[in-house]
């Protein structure tokens, strides 16, 4: 059920069919009510809704030729930000506005306005019949409708090309999926919070390894169904790799352990292979780090010296320091146990040290030599230590010192110095780590 739900939000057909397919099913009622029940009285209804035949051959045939034309101009506006979404922000960024709602819904209210139409046009026949149609009349309200979604969409597509409001609901979309996981964990009293270091002695031990057949991103592990075949077939199954990962052919995904009672290795591997959907773009509605990564290559282009852009930078880097300050909570596996508190499910997760790391090297790479770039991402770090455990507080001190020690203090004034020890010093007070703090400063007074 998964796999549907998930194959339905990422194909952009899908409300365009279904439109189409609405109104096509209007419009032969609609052909029936006129050309029946209309033809021969069994209905009455307001003159003021009436239309006559020839007339509405006039108000169809405006309807279609119109709706064609703003549907060319929906899409000549849309390649254009299609192509400004890649230049300026990312080519991940283009899956972002194509799977948006808003613009499927339009495009498939379009496509259905003129299926109508064309219905309509086709079973009006003024020769056959001459009574009034009340057909028009819903037809010219589709059309008016239609005119204002038109500019409803001029207004939405002018306001998602802006860059601060594309990060701000990227973030906010990216917030909302690290809650609802986090909150389907704390529910669920089947998964346990034991970190990977408790499991390395499974790596030791036989297993069936399952390999893909395509290459492309992991999109969903089906975990409810995996969960219910280990339990029913006794075994562990492993998930080695993350939803997002891209993998190509013949990559082993899985590794069953403890696989001693299934039956046949062969009908093992097959069920487990259709409980894993693999696409070719990742899953925005399950990859925690889809929206992150986006950020961070968005940050990367800004620095970029065609673009040069600090400013949308640092506000990536901010909102990186609020996502990940969320996320470091986050287990490094989720385990799932049954009923006698054996372990079914290990669905791999990601180190918060390499978590930290795979988000800022590129970052401290192009933009160390900028101040406000250094400001902001000693400032993301102290946002991601407040209201975490010491274990994370510990890991943000550590990589605080990775991130300084890229920069050669020796070519920099007196007042930049200052102000990095007053931003290192708070992230001293917040990681509890003001002995240690005289440590890591000392370098400066030595120029290194």
């Amino acid at each position: 059920m998964q796999k549907i739900i998930l194959k339905i939000k990422g194909n952009m057909y899908f409300f365009i069919s279904l439109y189409t397919l609405l109104f096509a099913a209007l419009a032969i009622f609609f052909a029936y009510f006129d050309n029946y029940i209309l033809y021969n009285g069994y209905f009455e209804v307001l003159e003021t809704l009436l239309t006559q035949r020839e007339s509405a051959i006039t108000i169809f045939s405006t309807t279609v030729t119109s709706l064609l034309a703003m549907l060319t101009l929906t899409f000549s506006i849309m390649m254009i930000v299609l192509t400004n979404y890649s230049s300026q922000l990312s080519p991940r960024t283009l899956q972002d506005f194509l799977e948006k709602k808003t613009t499927q819904k339009i495009m498939g209210y379009y496509i259905g306005v003129i299926t109508f139409s064309l219905i309509s046009l086709f079973f009006t026949k003024p020769s056959n019949f001459q009574t009034p149609m009340i057909s028009p009349a819903f037809g010219v309200v589709f059309f008016i409708v239609a005119i204002v979604l038109f500019a409803y969409l001029i207004h939405y597509i002018s306001k998602s090309i802006r860059i601060n409001i594309y990060i701000q609901n990227l973030s906010k979309e990216t917030n909302l999926l690290i809650e609802k996981k986090d909150n389907i964990i704390k529910k669920d009293g089947r998964i346990s919070k034991k970190t990977l270091d408790s499991l390395e002695k499974l790596s030791n031990q036989p297993s069936i390894d399952i390999k893909t057949e395509r290459s492309g991103f992991i999109q969903l592990y089906d975990e409810e169904k995996l969960y219910e075949y280990a339990k029913k077939n006794d075994v562990l199954i492993w998930c080695e790799k993350k939803v997002g990962d891209h993998v190509l052919e013949e990559t082993v995904i899985i590794k069953v352990y403890r696989y001693q009672s299934v039956k046949s290795i062969e009908e093992c591997t097959k069920a487990i292979k259709e409980m894993v959907m693999i696409g070719d773009e990742t899953n925005l509605y399950e990859d925690l780090g889809a929206g992150t990564k986006k950020l961070v290559e968005i940050a990367v282009r800004a620095l970029s010296p065609g673009i040069n852009d600090p400013g949308t930078a640092v506000f990536c880097i901010e909102k990186l320091g609020f996502l990940l300050q969320k996320s470091a909570k986050a287990l490094e596996a989720k385990i799932y146990h049954d009923e006698n508190k054996k372990e079914r499910v290990i669905v791999q997760g990601l180190t918060f040290e390499k978590l930290l790391f795979y988000h800022f090297y590129q970052i401290k790479h192009y933009g160390l030599e900028d101040l406000s770039v250094l400001d902001a991402i000693l400032s993301s770090l102290i946002t991601i230590a407040k209201g975490n455990n010491s274990l994370i507080k510990n890991e943000v001190w550590a990589f605080c010192g990775y991130i300084l020690s890229g920069i050669n203090f020796s070519k920099k004034a007196p007042i930049e110095i200052k102000f990095i020890k007053e931003r290192a010093y708070q992230l001293a007070m917040e990681t509890s780590q003001r002995v240690r703090f005289d440590e890591v400063i000392s370098g400066f007074s030595n120029g290194k």
